[in-house]
């Protein structure tokens, strides 16, 4: 992917902030070698097996040319040595906060025996209060300076926020296809759609005006006519390519559609006026069972009493389970595969039971009606019998009780929100 970046981007600076686990020589030294090079940020080590330089060549020197030079003392011991000049940075912290390190620096070349050679920048940082452990960082371009580096490896965008934004906003995880394959084509897909349609309406401000919809029973606005848009906006047809823009009145009776278009601002989102306890999520977290419909019940209050019956008498009395607390438990994590391929041999080896045993506990669970398994659909009979099925509660509510969901903000964010919206729906 950064060949490519390259390619596409010959003339711009390309910088790479990575956690350590791009730390890797083969990985620094391609990117060294590109032209013009990337400069590849990230952590260092502090057992690194670093060297000078080799030295010139004398006259008439026969042998192999040296690839490193001496070696230098390990970053470990550049902390303790007494004699290390530390530099003082004062830098502001991602929330807002300026605090004071403490920093060596130098340059060396990173070696190891069958590896690549690196020359790099590194830069020594510790807490003169001794709260925080120290960290090394790496550069590949040795010209950066001490607090460039640093403020480059402040302003990297975590990757476990990014995971989190894509799974809550953009459905990740939760597509139908649930093959290896079906998610491997069509997940790097709905991050380009998403930054699609998030540029296109920055691309085309100014261009083509938006029209909101009306309050509900108002007349919507007209948009503006085709003649009166500017030659950027129809030069490939009314509208931008990736978000919806207004469209033209239709002028004949004929036309399929005589309502204006709704277009909303990119940063205009239509207001849920539902209590959140009808809203999508809301209905996930909610139980079905009609006393609490009807009586306007607590869901968590009465999925608690109603688990402790349901434990304590019904599984007792319809499958002799023996093993309460165990039972719960695998209740729990059969919850946490709603929607998803059973697997018995896992599920039971997650619960500490054996594959037979989880296969009679989940024939207690469906003769209670707490869960069920669906078949997948095939025209031959035989692979709609012999195909793993998929697990499902008969009550989402009750699901959303196990996995521990009892508000909608949670489920909103829940990475089993797609298969409990579908179990509700």
């Amino acid at each position: 992917m950064l060949c490519l970046l390259r390619r596409w981007l010959p003339d711009r600076e390309l910088v790479v902030v990575a956690d350590r686990t791009y730390a890797a020589l083969k990985l620094l030294a391609a990117c060294q070698a590109l032209t013009p090079p990337i400069i590849f940020l990230t952590r260092l080590r502090l057992d690194a097996v670093l060297h000078d330089p080799p030295p010139p060549r004398r006259p008439g020197q026969r042998g192999r040319p040296r690839i490193v030079g001496a070696r230098q003392p390990s970053l470990q011991a550049v902390l303790t040595d007494p004699a290390t000049v530390w530099t003082t940075l004062r830098q502001r912290w991602p929330d807002g906060t300026r605090r004071r390190l403490q920093a060596a620096t130098g340059t060396a070349l990173w070696y190891h025996p069958g590896e690549p050679t690196v020359h790099l920048s590194w830069l020594l940082l510790r807490d003169p209060t001794g709260r925080r452990e120290p960290q090394a960082l790496l550069c590949t371009d040795p010209d950066w300076t001490p607090t460039a580096i640093l403020t480059a490896c402040l302003e990297r965008w975590q990757v476990e926020v990014t995971f989190q934004e894509v799974r809550a906003h953009l459905g990740v995880e939760t597509q139908r296809q649930w093959s290896a394959a079906a998610i491997a084509r069509t997940t790097p897909v709905l991050p380009g759609l998403s930054a699609g349609s998030s540029w296109s309406p920055t691309a085309c401000a100014g261009s083509v005006p938006c029209v909101p919809a009306g309050p509900p029973g108002m007349p919507r606005p007209c948009p503006p006519s085709p003649t009166s848009w500017p030659a950027s906006a129809t030069s490939s047809g009314p509208g931008c390519r990736f978000f919806p823009c207004p469209r033209p009145p239709p002028t004949s009776k004929n036309s399929p559609s005589r309502r204006p278009h709704r277009c909303w601002p990119p940063s205009a989102t239509r207001p849920d006026t539902r209590p959140p306890s009808r809203q999508p999520h809301g209905l996930c977290t909610k139980s079905s069972y009609p006393r609490i419909l009807d009586q306007d019940l607590d869901p968590t209050r009465v999925m608690g009493d109603y688990l402790a019956t349901y434990v304590e008498r019904d599984v007792r009395r319809l499958g002799g389970v023996r093993n309460l607390s165990g039972f719960e438990t695998f209740t729990r994590l059969a919850a946490g595969r709603i929607g998803q391929t059973l697997n018995l041999s896992r599920l039971g080896a997650d619960a500490g039971v054996s594959h037979t045993t989880a296969g009679e506990w989940l024939s207690v669970l469906e003769a209670s009606y707490i869960a069920f398994r669906l078949r997948p659909y095939a025209t031959h009979t035989r692979k709609r019998l012999t195909k793993s099925p998929k697990l499902y509660f008969f009550d989402v509510g009750l699901a959303a009780f196990l996995l521990g969901v009892n508000e909608p903000g949670q489920m909103a964010t829940h990475p089993l929100k797609g298969p409990c919206s579908r179990t509700r729906s």
